[in-house]
């Protein structure tokens, strides 16, 4: 599929929280926000929420399917102005957007519904903008007991999320934490992981290296501050 002649429509995310998502097994019911655009509409059995309180300030079909199924397509999705529905899709980044046919294994994932023609409107790929350093302090002295590492989980208003590693701050047993994320993240939680850990996985359920012991709640990230105080910590 050629996407520099199609059209999308993104919305404004009102909460970061719920940008944040979690792998699930094949199969497992998960929630998936399906965002529509000004053109778009539903005719299928989930309810159109408009405007749906404090996360999307467009319409959202809150959709809720076993991971690998079908997702609405063209005969449930339509548009006003000529538009025709092409596809559901995630930006990743500045590239291509990932297209999703079926449900994603991630519950809480943000898709797009992707238009062409009529007069869906155009897009402009949002810039990253300058990476920033986010410390996280007063955490907990026993999160590194048994040589456990710490990672941050950061996202963006795009419901897109990737690992960072922490730089410790002082002490045996450290109790802050920074990390680089990119200047368009809108909030981050950090998480405790097994020794050894290179790159966390929330799906791992076995003990050792990758594995996810522990995470704090939801940190939103607010325009000039980058030191904020440890949540909560809770099992992952």
């Amino acid at each position: 599929m050629k996407f520099s002649k199609s059209l999308i429509a993104l919305s404004a995310l009102m909460l970061a929280s719920c940008s944040s998502s979690f792998r699930t097994n094949a199969g497992a019911s998960v929630t998936t926000y399906l965002v529509l655009s000004a053109v778009g509409q539903y005719s299928g059995p989930a309810k159109v929420e408009a405007k749906l309180p404090e996360k999307f300030l467009e319409n959202v079909i809150v959709f809720e399917a076993e991971a690998g199924s079908a997702l609405p397509g063209k005969d449930q999705i339509s548009a006003t102005s000529g538009a025709e529905f092409l596809s559901w899709v995630c930006y990743e980044g500045l590239g291509a957007p990932s297209v999703y046919e079926k449900v994603p294994e991630e519950s809480g994932k943000i898709l797009y519904a992707y238009f062409e023609g009529g007069d869906a409107g155009s897009v402009t790929p949002v810039e990253p903008g300058e990476d920033m350093t986010i410390t996280v302090t007063d955490a907990p002295a026993w999160i590194t007991n048994d040589g456990c590492v710490i990672f941050a989980w950061a996202w963006n208003a795009q419901g897109n999320g990737a690992w960072y590693s922490c730089t410790y701050g002082a002490g045996e047993k450290p109790t802050s934490f920074s990390f680089t994320v990119p200047g368009n993240s809108t909030g981050c939680l950090l998480a405790r992981c097994a020794a050894n850990t290179v790159t966390p996985d929330w799906n791992q359920k076995t003990d050792g290296p990758g594995k996810v012991y522990n995470k704090t709640g939801d940190i939103t990230f607010v325009a000039d501050q980058t030191t904020y105080t440890s949540p909560n910590w809770v099992e992952a």
